[in-house]
């Protein structure tokens, strides 16, 4: 998942198939009703795409920074009835190909390009969650007969447009930096329990099966470290770009304010430094919403109020709502 410095708010919360399990070396079966498939988009590179069925136009997910295709197996059935739902999990994480080279953002855009031709799907709707939104801003942008439109969710940050003046992260009072505690071994004795942590000190519960899929799970049930080292993210970080020129209808949806999860409401010791980030986190986050507005011609802005960086989880009602609102708009 993306880390604080992905971003401009905090993280406390970025040719043929050969099919695949759901689930390496486990008995645990993966209750979403998707199909799995490996599709070879560069040499000796493979990305897992998940295909959860439905008819008429294509609907692509692309998750975060540190996140699989997983992540929406919950949201992504709820699509179905608006077209034939896909997720893709980008190189470096869970069953694609844990590649050393690749993360720029022409080349990340290329994959998700290379998918889309092996799987003859033409003009597709793409829906990127966080960093995944520079690869929408690339196809967007570089290839936009490819594509009908694309949805940011919480993703049309500096990385995916570049407003004139690009904002700084939100900064804490000297000596008193915003921190939600690590998860203690009992947060970790099962998967359960990690979910139960999330909730609280992230405000959102990722379903089992990308837990699988991003972190080690011993045999005895408990959830070890991540599985794709830091390398990775950072390595999407610096090969990001500017990004200005968007040729497809689009839809940003936003948190404003960001909701740090009940951790923030309980945890007075903090109260100061909490205040004063989210000031400065919705002030820096309202700016990029209304830049975005204003840059990209005829795009939809959608702000939702406490939801968080995960959106899609913690407001996947509004969410859902307002992308089908959307796709039924496109001609």
């Amino acid at each position: 998942m993306c880390r604080p410095a992905d971003l401009i708010v905090p993280v406390l919360l970025l040719a043929g198939g050969v099919c695949i399990g759901a689930q390496p070396a486990t008995t645990w079966r993966d209750p979403s009703p998707h199909k799995a498939q490996l599709i070879t988009v560069d040499e000796n590179v493979q990305l897992e795409v998940l295909d959860w069925g439905g008819s008429g136009r294509p609907i692509v997910l692309l998750a975060g920074s540190g996140n699989t295709a997983h992540i929406f197996d919950e949201f992504a059935p709820r699509l179905v009835p608006e077209g034939h739902v896909y997720g893709i999990t980008r190189r470096g994480y869970g069953m694609s190909t844990p590649a050393t080279s690749g993360y720029t953002v022409d080349r990340l855009g290329e994959d998700v390009g290379e998918v889309l031709d092996a799987l003859s799907l033409s003009s597709a709707i793409l829906i990127g969650h966080s960093i995944a939104g520079q690869e929408l801003s690339y196809l967007a942008s570089r290839t936009p007969k490819r594509l009908s439109g694309v949805v940011y969710l919480e993703a049309a940050y500096f990385y995916a447009f570049q407003a004139p003046s690009p904002p700084t992260r939100p900064q804490t009072p000297r000596g008193a930096p915003l921190q939600s505690p690590s998860p203690r071994p009992d947060d970790l004795k099962d998967i359960p329990a990690f979910q139960a942590w999330s909730r609280h000190y992230r405000g959102f519960v990722p379903p089992e099966s990308e837990i699988r899929q991003i972190r080690s799970i011993a045999a005895d049930g408990s959830v070890g470290p991540v599985r794709a080292p830091a390398s990775v993210s950072e390595s999407i970080l610096a090969g990001r770009q500017r990004f200005s020129g968007l040729k497809v209808p689009a839809l940003a949806i936003f948190a404003i304010p960001h909701d740090l999860g009940p951790w923030a409401k309980d945890d007075r010791s903090q109260a100061e430094a909490i205040e004063s980030f989210t000031a400065s986190d919705m002030a820096q986050t309202e700016r990029q919403a209304h830049a975005f507005e204003m840059g990209v011609p005829g795009s939809k802005v959608v702000r939702i109020r406490s939801a968080n960086h995960y959106v899609f989880l913690s407001g996947a009602d509004v969410v859902l709502r307002e992308i089908r609102t959307f796709i039924r708009s496109l001609q």
